[in-house]
């Protein structure tokens, strides 16, 4: 009985030294990457690893069910890994009956964790075939979240935004305007802004411009013999002309050269141009003969008057100007009363115009002024003006649900201090058109947007030179050009703002 059991004994230790003897010593193993716990740490090799794993028979590793591996939230696990994650040298090892015995993974290549799980899905049954069809899903929705995104982004436009880019999204947006010039677009004109850009006209080219009385007269003359003043620019009848201009002395035409000038040759800034040459000449025109008290035509320096979000442009930065000329009514009249009581009963911000600064919450905008330096900018210039002129047709055509009852009739439109003459009075009882001035330095030039068809957008034209601050004749046109655009705002644009707006004349805006 021991002699049976010895040679049993003796017979199994011959078939593990056997195995042993044809088991791979670790050199000859494929080399393999650690090994990682669930959790994704590293495994510390053991001393007798070896000797532990090859004494199990190849045949019985094989045979062995291979337990599920549950993917941990912090480090994700799935299927062996694509060709381009294996190694080029070694992707498969194989055996010589063509079985592969195991793949060695790129250390190099950047682990990605799975959208599923970090989105708290827990892992399916069938986790390697939900795996797949959820990373599908999750591409495609992020694919789309991302063209969404990119094509919000295209179309987007801020003021980091290209200058071409802003011109042609104004020129596709709802809210924004179209380009053209007065020439090309003479026959799409409003009457009243064809008769007024061909009297700006004439006075921009200095004809007749002057009365001719004061061709002989010393006191413009004598001072300016290096500024001479055109014959042509005196007029040879006696008539008066139909508009009561007034005409500057020679020490103001000389104190606006002077201070011109020193503005372009120390490259003085666009506000301080403002400032030194700009408001002096706007202050002469508007404020003349009435020292002692508010001028009913008015301007106002106004750099940081934003439009109000009501009327600002859709997908587009918003845009200011530097100077609105306005109409300002007294505080006892009527019209006064009619745009307080719009402004606190029903209008955007609480004021009768796109913008609410200052004093312009409460006083018709009439004509807005953008100024940049000498030469420069006239591209962002143009932008700047058809997006404000845009935004004031927009406040101006807007109509509240409930509005408040019209006005009694019977109140007179005649707030000009006596100033009732002119070509347009109660002739317009519409707005048909903003005008506006662009200035470079120098040189005053004339622009105008007119407001759209049912359904189109406005179109801003340009332009008429007005004058400029160079020589004395050039003085001279632009403030006779400015107080033409002034009996304009009195004698055009008020009565029409009057009825439109505010509910006043023949027309009373219906409730």
């Amino acid at each position: 009985m021991e002699a049976k059991k010895l040679r049993e004994l003796y017979e199994d230790f011959d078939a593990v030294e056997e195995l042993w003897r044809l088991s791979p010593t670790p050199t000859q193993l494929p080399q393999k990457r650690r090994r990682l716990d669930p959790r994704g740490h590293r495994i510390a090799p053991g001393r007798n690893k070896e000797s532990s794993l090859f004494l199990i028979p190849k045949t019985r590793l094989q045979a062995l069910p291979l337990p599920l591996r549950t993917p941990s939230p912090s480090r994700s696990t799935a299927s062996p890994p694509p060709e381009n994650m294996l190694s080029p040298h070694r992707k498969r090892s194989r055996d010589g009956d063509g079985d592969s015995t195991d793949f060695t993974i790129d250390l190099e290549a950047t682990p990605k964790a799975d959208r599923s799980r970090l989105q708290g899905q827990g892992p399916p049954s069938d986790w390697a075939d939900q795996r797949s069809l959820t990373s599908g899903m999750s591409a495609s929705s992020d694919h789309s979240t991302r063209s969404a995104k990119s094509r919000k982004s295209s179309s987007a436009v801020s003021r980091r935004s290209s200058l071409v880019k802003q011109q042609r999204n104004a020129a596709l947006q709802d809210t924004g305007f179209e380009s053209a010039g007065f020439e090309m677009g003479a026959e799409r004109l409003p009457l009243q802004l064809a008769q007024l850009t061909e009297d700006l006209t004439k006075i921009g080219f200095g004809v007749s411009i002057l009365p001719h009385n004061l061709q002989a007269e010393a006191c413009l003359t004598a001072p300016l013999d290096s500024h001479k003043i055109p014959p042509f620019a005196f007029r040879q009848d006696q008539h008066a002309d139909d508009f009561n201009y007034s005409y500057p002395d020679s020490a103001f035409i000389r104190d606006i050269l002077l201070r011109a000038d020193k503005c372009l040759r120390d490259l003085y800034s666009e506000a301080s141009w403002n400032v030194e040459v700009h408001k002096l000449v706007l202050d002469w025109v508007l404020r003349i003969g009435s020292p002692y008290r508010e001028a009913f035509i008015d301007s106002m320096y106004c750099p940081s008057a934003q439009i109000s979000s009501a009327f600002k442009p859709e997908d587009a930065p918003s845009k200011m100007v530097d100077f609105c000329i306005f109409v300002q009514t007294p505080r006892d009249s009527p019209e006064h009363e009619r745009i307080i009581q719009l402004c606190k009963s029903s209008r955007p911000s609480q004021s009768i115009n796109h913008t609410e600064s200052g004093s312009l919450f409460k006083d018709p905008i009439a004509i807005s002024i953008e100024t940049k330096r000498h030469g420069e900018n006239w591209d962002e210039a143009m932008l700047q003006m058809g997006i404000w002129h845009a935004a004031q047709l927009r406040s101006i055509a807007w109509t509240p649900k409930r509005r408040p009852p019209p006005p009694a009739p019977g109140y007179s439109a005649d707030l000009g201090h006596g100033m009732t003459s002119g070509p347009w009075l109660h002739s317009a009882r519409r707005i048909e058109f903003v005008p506006g001035i662009i200035i470079q330095g120098h040189t005053w030039k004339f622009v105008a947007t007119v407001r759209g068809r049912e359904g189109e957008r406005p179109i801003l034209y340009d332009t008429v030179p007005l004058g400029d601050t160079q020589s004395a004749f050039g003085v001279l046109r632009l403030v006779v050009a400015l107080q033409r655009l002034k009996f304009w705002a009195r004698d055009g644009f008020w009565p029409a703002f009057r009825s439109e707006v505010l509910g006043f004349g023949g027309d009373v805006l219906a409730v």
